[in-house]
């Protein structure tokens, strides 16, 4: 443009009378030219083959350097796509058209604006490959490809870069805890929560995590290929350590599948022992057979009754079992303890019942199971010790008064009967209850317990 209005100074082509030849202004002039994005688009693909980046370098460090192969893209026809080396030598598809050269370069130019590096292709005769050293290439798996692609330019990853690199919250015994025993769910045991990594299903490794943890690069090297790094990842790594775990709360995990962790629900894994446990209680709870020495007929719903209390006592839980009044309680309980004498025979059955029902138990017991060695702790001259492999019964006003003569006893099973004694967590017999260790607990009970849900979460927690 030349008018005699516009300001004139030496040199200033805008102010001459005559044409002026202007090379600097060569961009501008093609970019006005043509309209942005009239025809193509352009995209990035990373290339960590085309060079010898896996070369480690001083110290056995590798390299990390690349190349980017410039494509270009019809937008008439999505499908259609080359490369810009293809498209400068005159070999392209005809349907680009006569412009797609001055179109992919201008695509180019405005790229170079989002990121600079690629203003180093407008300087090649053919605007097709260029060179990244190592800090360009680990922009580009950052924030770069994420401006680029907000300007329209897409970045291809490499197959060799894999991104199959998952961090999932996972369960497991903690070292030095009780939970590390047979004992999963005693009380004084703790299980570890963190953040585990996993490159496909393999699971890495502490040294490797670490490895990802105290790297700032978008990239590391891990068995042999190039993982790139997401930010989330990497801060789980730094801080994988989730804590310790209450074993019921550890349980309930592992049930559901699921845990909140940030304000954000995530999937949740539990490993070795509490994998066991969770998968046998999905599992389903098969009929009992009648143990050796029990001298009854199971009936179908006792035979399962007994399956479920021999599951659930044999993992270190309990369980309620509150058939009606007269469907035989008491005689599924003992086939229990026969079952359980299978794997431990020595093990002793402490019964915990009314006065009126001391004499009850020790008929039946004599009656269905001969030969098991009963004893009374009830009365004067009362012995705590039980008989190996055998019951000891005994009321609630005796344990109330001697708990703690009964807690130093090693009990396999405490059975609470008539439980809705104890239904109260804050009477005196609930509380002396909970003093006596056992490696399993069954409260049975003839009475409805949902009448109030505090009475069976007594119960439950005890």
């Amino acid at each position: 443009p030349r008018t005699p209005a516009a300001p004139y100074a030496h040199g200033v082509p805008f102010a001459a009378t005559k044409a002026t030849a202007l090379p600097g202004a060569r961009d501008w002039a093609a970019e006005a030219a043509v309209a942005p994005g009239a025809g193509v688009r352009v995209s990035l693909r990373l290339d960590l083959s085309a060079r010898t980046v896996f070369d480690a370098g001083p110290g056995g460090a590798h390299s990390l350097g690349s190349t980017v192969l410039v494509q270009v893209h019809s937008l008439a026809d999505p499908t259609l796509v080359t490369d810009a080396s293809t498209l400068w030598q005159g070999e392209a598809d005809p349907a680009f058209g006569p412009a797609a050269q001055v179109e992919a370069a201008l695509a180019l130019r405005r790229a170079a604006h989002v990121w600079p590096p690629l203003g180093r292709l407008a300087e090649l005769d053919v605007p097709g490959v260029l060179a990244l050293d190592e800090s360009e290439t680990e922009d580009l798996l950052g924030r770069a490809a994420t401006r680029l692609d907000a300007a329209g330019v897409a970045v291809h990853w490499p197959r060799e870069l894999t991104r199959d690199l998952t961090a999932t919250a996972v369960v497991h015994s903690a070292p030095g805890s009780a939970a590390n025993g047979t004992g999963l769910l005693d009380s004084s045991g703790l299980l570890r929560f963190e953040w585990r990594l996993a490159l496909g299903d393999e699971e890495l490794t502490d040294a490797e995590m670490d490895r990802i943890a105290e790297s700032h690069r978008a990239v590391v090297r891990l068995r042999d290929q190039w993982v790139r790094i997401d930010p989330e990842l990497a801060r789980r790594a730094r801080k994988r350590q989730l804590g310790l775990l209450d074993p019921l709360d550890a349980l309930s995990l592992a049930l559901t599948g699921t845990a909140e962790i940030d304000g954000e629900t995530v999937a949740a894994v539990p490993t070795g022992a509490l994998a066991a446990l969770r998968d046998r209680l999905l599992a389903g709870v098969p009929a009992a057979p009648e143990p050796p020495g029990l001298r009854a007929t199971l009936r179908d719903y006792q035979k399962q009754g007994l399956g479920w209390l021999d599951l659930m006592t044999s993992l270190g839980l309990g369980g309620v079992l509150a058939d009606d009044m007269g469907l035989g309680k008491t005689v599924t309980v003992i086939a229990l303890h026969l079952t359980r004498a299978q794997e431990t025979p020595k093990a002793a059955t402490l019964v915990v019942c009314p006065a009126s029902l001391l004499g009850n138990w020790e008929r039946e017991i004599h009656r269905f199971a001969p030969g098991t060695p009963v004893r009374r702790f009830h009365g004067a001259g009362r012995d705590p010790v039980p008989p190996s492999g055998g019951f000891l019964l005994t009321t609630y006003g005796t344990l109330r008064s001697s708990a703690p003569r009964l807690a130093e006893q090693d009990f396999g099973l405490v059975i609470a009967d008539e439980a809705q004694q104890v239904k109260n967590p804050h009477s005196a017999t609930a509380r002396a209850l909970r003093t006596v260790p056992a490696r399993a607990r069954v409260a049975v009970t003839g009475t409805p317990v949902e009448n109030n849900l505090s009475e069976l979460w007594a119960l439950l927690d005890w």
